[in-house]
């Protein structure tokens, strides 16, 4: 536990200290304090507050009191998760892929091994930006939050909820609450644990920051894989495409956790899937444990999966 935490005391300084992590942080913090402001400038009152659904037009508040989610709500909601996760995962792996590359090109990882067994340097870097990312988007979240609070005295921001709303697009309807915050939370938690794992084993097998474009390739492949299949699949709508979603790894950690606030499925199927997200970490985490102090130390063309693959194949011989 002691090595754990100390890789993940100093990459967590390390990205605290990298010029380019602190210019995106101060970008993203300029869109989120003043995207809304700007919004409210160049929207105008126009809306009138009515949904038309078919031939049926509805106020807002009728449509609420329906009391269930419709498709675009679905559609809406699956989408920004989407677009949420893949976004988060793609940064934070390309945090470890860097640190790690970077490390290794400098020979620090070489003195680290030393002393620190491979399975500590790959949790301690791990969690070390699990707690970054999260704490940079909390950071975000703040000022987005401080900005509506002080926009909205400023501004009319009647405008830009009463546009959200004439979407068919309400948090009321998702019933948000602890239940759904926890499962949100633990779904992205295994998600960036398994795709982390895949981009730090990549990250290894590279020798130079040359590399680092085409070893992300893998990992953001796998990412889209999720993204584009819960997206495309979910106007089908069928129990065989929900489940589908909803189980089989990579695509479930999009599909997953929407598919329960939806209620298409119960806890039953949603524990399911976490133990199977849960044992795909566990296998790709011995698999990189059993091959990182080679890959570390190697130096040459870039190693693809299938040249890592192979090198575990001799090492078990």
């Amino acid at each position: 536990m002691s090595n754990i935490l100390k890789v993940f005391n100093f990459t967590f300084s390390q990205l605290l200290k990298r010029k380019s992590n602190i210019i995106t942080f101060i970008i993203m913090a300029l869109i989120m304090a003043l995207g809304l402001p700007i919004a409210s400038l160049f929207l105008d009152g126009t809306s009138s507050g009515v949904i038309e659904i078919g031939s049926e037009a509805l106020t807002i508040q009728e449509y609420l009191d329906k009391g269930a989610a419709n498709f675009e709500t679905e559609y809406a909601v699956q989408y920004g998760y989407s677009v949420f996760l893949m976004m988060v995962t793609i940064i934070a792996a390309s945090y470890i892929i860097r640190a790690i590359v970077e490390e290794k090109t400098s020979k620090l990882v070489e003195t680290l091994l030393v002393s620190i067994k491979s399975k500590d340097m790959i949790l301690g870097k791990i969690f070390a930006v699990m707690v970054y990312v999260l704490i940079w988007l909390g950071a975000l979240f703040t000022i987005f939050k401080s900005s509506q609070f002080v926009s909205g005295k400023l501004f009319d921001l009647g405008v830009v909820d009463e546009l959200i709303k004439n979407k068919g697009i309400s948090l009321d309807i998702l019933n948000l609450g602890f239940e759904t915050v926890v499962v949100i939370a633990v779904s992205f938690v295994l998600a960036y644990l398994f795709f982390a794992m895949l981009y730090a084993l990549a990250g290894a097998g590279c020798s130079s920051t040359e590399d680092i474009e085409s070893a992300s390739s893998a990992g953001t492949f796998s990412i889209l894989i999720g993204y584009f299949a819960t997206t495309i699949l979910l106007p089908i709508g069928s129990k065989g495409i929900v489940y589908a979603t909803s189980l089989i790894p990579i695509i479930s950690a999009f599909g997953a956790p929407i598919n329960f606030i939806m209620n298409k499925i119960g806890w039953g199927t949603l524990a399911v899937s976490w133990l199977i997200q849960a044992l795909m970490i566990f296998l790709l985490y011995k698999f990189s444990v059993s091959v990182y102090d080679a890959l570390i130390l190697y130096k040459g063309k870039r190693l693809k999966l299938g040249d890592i693959i192979a090198l575990s194949e001799r090492k078990g011989k």
